[in-house]
């Protein structure tokens, strides 16, 4: 969610992110892979009897989200990137292939860190290989020397420079919104009403309080007029800004692992990355996407993997400006 949404609001909006001086990714990846492999996964379940489509699955996604996995697509967004970018990607994400992973990274324009797969031996001792999603997520709180050495190097004055003579020569495609057809009202109408949070009940409760940091909580409207729930957090060593978009189903504080669901078993800190990144000089904002954690529901009903979320990343950065 948080890649496609950050790089189609680059597209739609490109005028706030002229001053931003590089972009972080962490696993993307495309609705139809993911379609593609869900079922591969629930085929290859002994425990899974019932028989289904893809259509089935994209079916299941819409009735929970209003909206389908096929139109959750990062690749016509990518050649409008205008910043360096650093992408991790866990090799053996059942969601995704490494084929599909390599596309992605191929596809990004301009400058760009080696492309870092997460793999081998997880850091806790445990002798297990990182092979889930939800692992990338947590990798940069344990690896994160790479991460800010990448950080520092593109949020130097030179690099900023750099950064902007990109944006001044970025690509301007012609981009389109896809309406939802009649066929969706009663599904739509049925979920703006009940929303208010996806798997509300497995949102992490911390806060960057429980890290020793201080924070204010905002409220910053979307460009659809959404409220956005969203955590200011200062850093008394810099002057930088690192802005942070959660991945679908979590939200800014992390996720309580789900024993029973099949990707959300693995807790997830994005708290802790705040410390590092706060100790490292750089203010944080993080936010929540529309229907998730404390984040208002859209009118419309609809969230999705960043196809309707493009609006929340260009107006948190919008408001990064003020």
């Amino acid at each position: 969610m948080g890649c496609l949404a950050t790089v189609k609001a680059m597209a739609m909006k490109p005028e706030v992110f002229e001053s931003s001086c590089a972009l972080m990714m962490v696993n993307p990846r495309n609705g139809s892979t993911q379609i593609n492999q869900v079922c591969k996964y629930l085929r290859a379940n002994a425990s899974m009897t019932l028989d289904f489509t893809e259509k089935d699955v994209d079916t299941r996604f819409k009735n929970w989200t209003g909206s389908s996995l096929y139109d959750q697509d990062i690749t016509p967004f990518l050649k409008s990137i205008c910043v360096p970018v650093f992408m991790s990607a866990v090799r053996n994400d059942f969601l995704t292939t490494e084929t599909h992973t390599n596309d992605i990274y191929s596809m990004i324009p301009g400058i760009k860190e080696p492309l870092c797969w997460i793999e081998g031996p997880k850091a806790d001792g445990s002798g297990k290989e990182y092979d889930h999603r939800c692992e990338g997520y947590n990798y940069w709180n344990d690896h994160s020397e790479c991460m800010l050495n990448v950080l520092r190097m593109y949020t130097n004055v030179a690099a900023m420079k750099v950064t902007m003579s990109m944006s001044a020569n970025r690509p301007k495609p012609k981009m389109f919104e896809r309406s939802l057809c009649k066929s969706d009202e009663a599904i739509v109408s049925a979920f703006s009403k009940n929303v208010t949070c996806v798997d509300n009940m497995c949102c992490s409760t911390k806060t960057p309080k429980d890290y020793g940091l201080t924070f204010q909580s905002k409220t910053i409207e979307s460009f659809d007029g959404t409220k956005l729930s969203a955590w200011e957090i200062p850093s008394p060593h810099g002057s930088k800004l690192a802005i942070f978009a959660h991945p679908l189903g979590n939200c800014k504080a992390g996720y309580s692992a789900n024993p029973n669901h099949p990707v959300m078993n693995i807790s997830v800190d994005y708290c802790r990355l705040y410390k590092i990144l706060v100790s490292e000089g750089y203010h944080v904002l993080a936010y929540d996407f529309r229907g998730h954690g404390q984040s208002g529901a859209p009118e419309t009903g609809c969230i999705s993997s960043g196809h309707h979320e493009w609006q929340d990343a260009a107006a948190v950065q919008r408001y990064a400006l003020k």
